[in-house]
């Protein structure tokens, strides 16, 4: 625990001891049970103040540095009320980014899910290929059958028509 001087008002030294909050108060006392001091830069001697209080008191301070004293109570009460409304508006904010996460992380399943219905529709597209070459490949089957038909067909056709000649020469109509 450290003590810190402040010079306040007409020069008039002010003494307190710097305390631990963090502790949960087991420090938020003076050391040793001393008691707070308050001093004038003139050399006058340190004056006792017995009361436990935590900015020191001067019998000789006057009631103008007393008022400084509270100005300046009412300017760390008014800095206090600031830094409480940016805590608040930071915890805004964090609140927001917070918002903002959930939503990322919401389109981030979405994508997911377009990623997954993009997959289905590559497998689809690969089967339909696959699926149009079978295709290609029976039709070509049929190409090639047909072809080999058609000689069949001429065959026959040349064999009609020797059946018909041999019939016509031989007197009867089929």
């Amino acid at each position: 625990m450290a003590i810190q001087t402040f010079n306040i008002g007409s020069n008039q030294q002010v003494q307190f001891y710097n305390y631990n909050y963090n502790d949960g108060g087991a420090s938020d006392q003076r050391p040793g049970g001393a008691s707070v001091q308050s001093r004038t830069p003139s050399g006058a001697g340190d004056k006792g103040d017995e009361s436990d209080t935590r900015i020191l008191k001067n019998p000789s301070v006057s009631l103008a540095s007393l008022g400084g004293y509270r100005n300046l109570s009412g300017k760390i009460d008014a800095l206090t009320n600031s830094v409480n409304a940016v805590n608040g508006n930071v915890n805004g904010v964090s609140n927001k980014l917070d918002d903002v996460q959930s939503g990322v992380t919401n389109i981030s399943g979405r994508f997911a899910n377009v990623d997954r219905n993009i997959g289905q529709i590559n497998k689809n597209v690969d089967t339909l290929r696959s699926q149009s070459s079978q295709t290609q490949k029976d039709l070509t089957d049929i190409e090639t059958s047909l072809g080999k038909i058609g000689p069949k067909v001429d065959q026959i056709q040349a064999t009609v028509d020797d059946f018909d000649k041999n019939c016509k020469a031989c007197g009867s109509n089929p």
